[in-house]
């Protein structure tokens, strides 16, 4: 395994995580969940730094309503999505990492391009112009990279649904903390404001509460908060096939409020398998927080393999030397 130099990456607060189904965990170690279909603004940071996630719908046979531990349990009954895509601004640079444009519904391997050119990288990866580095991960075959002052980010494949490749993004403390620079306050991962559901909105009000009635929730989560991290074509990151762009991607819809199938015609729909199954999948992964999400992706979807995208979101956190999230804790801690 690739030993990674971490000398000059000495944060110590304000780990993220966006992975499966999209759970995530926040710069101020809050959680929760986010079924929206489209590309948003994931991190944006006070020096101008910037991360953005495509989230695609999973076509399975029902809603579900997913908290690992009661933690930010939002009670909706959700259609699911994935991450299958990630951009960032690097500097001076833009960085992508999306299926072919020949499979743009993350059919196709990932592909990185550096300033829109499709780019292959090699043992000692690509020197970005400012300090930053684009390279290979050592976990699983995704890719680093290294902002220059001192973020990291890493993409790793975290298993296919039917022929859908799931990306989980993580900026851990290896991303939006560093030496010079605070954690990220804004995006689906940034800090949640005290007495607050969610991470702030883009003008830094906060959404409040989580509202009584699932109505509410709902229309907060996904047309307040939602649209308002949605990605527009004057601030996109991504690159695109021709005749296509961010609207390409877009979904204001997904996921139905009440829903009850979430089928998408033209494609396979997955089917659930038990719990015990699950369980016996995701064995090997052992925080807490991030076994019971592997449970639920895999219960959920019936794909086992999904469990091997949660191992390597921890040997990413072994490797960098994170805590992950212990969402029990936090319930505990709020209590």
């Amino acid at each position: 395994m690739e030993v990674f130099d971490t000398h000059a990456h000495t944060a110590s607060c304000g780990s993220t995580s966006i992975w499966g189904e999209p759970h995530i965990s926040t710069a101020n170690e809050s959680y929760y969940n986010f079924q929206a279909a489209g590309e948003f603004v994931a991190l944006l940071d006070p020096d101008g730094t910037e991360i953005q996630t495509r989230q695609t719908p999973i076509p399975t046979s029902a809603p579900g309503d997913y908290d690992p531990s009661g933690l930010n349990n939002d009670g909706l009954y959700n259609c699911l999505a994935m991450n299958t895509a990630v951009a960032a601004k690097v500097g001076s640079h833009r960085v992508s990492y999306e299926p072919s444009f020949t499979d743009p519904y993350a059919t196709g391997p990932f592909q990185l391009r550096i300033d829109g050119k499709l780019t292959t990288l090699g043992a000692q990866g690509v020197n970005l112009a400012g300090g930053g580095q684009v390279k290979n991960s050592s976990e699983g075959g995704g890719m680093e990279v290294d902002f220059p002052d001192g973020k990291i980010m890493t993409a790793v494949p975290g298993g296919s649904y039917d022929s859908m490749n799931l990306l989980n993004v993580t900026t851990e403390n290896l991303g939006f903390v560093s030496d010079t620079f605070a954690a990220a306050e804004s995006g689906l991962a940034g800090s949640i404001p005290t007495g607050s559901w969610l991470p702030a909105l883009p003008n830094g009000q906060s959404v409040g509460a989580m509202p009584a009635t699932l109505h509410e929730r709902y229309v907060t989560l996904y047309d307040t908060f939602a649209n308002a991290w949605r990605v527009k074509a004057n601030n996109s990151l991504f690159d695109y096939a021709p005749n296509t762009s961010t609207a390409t991607f877009t979904n204001t819809s997904w996921p139905v409020e009440n829903a009850k199938t979430c089928a998408i015609p033209n494609q396979k729909t997955l089917e659930p398998v038990s719990a015990a199954l699950a369980e016996d999948a995701c064995k090997s992964v052992t925080n807490k927080t991030t076994h019971a999400s592997c449970v639920f992706d895999v219960e959920a979807t019936g794909t086992g393999g999904v469990a091997d995208g949660y191992l390597l979101t921890e040997r990413v956190h072994e490797v960098f030397k994170i805590k992950p999230i212990d969402a029990a804790k936090l319930v505990s801690e709020v209590k």
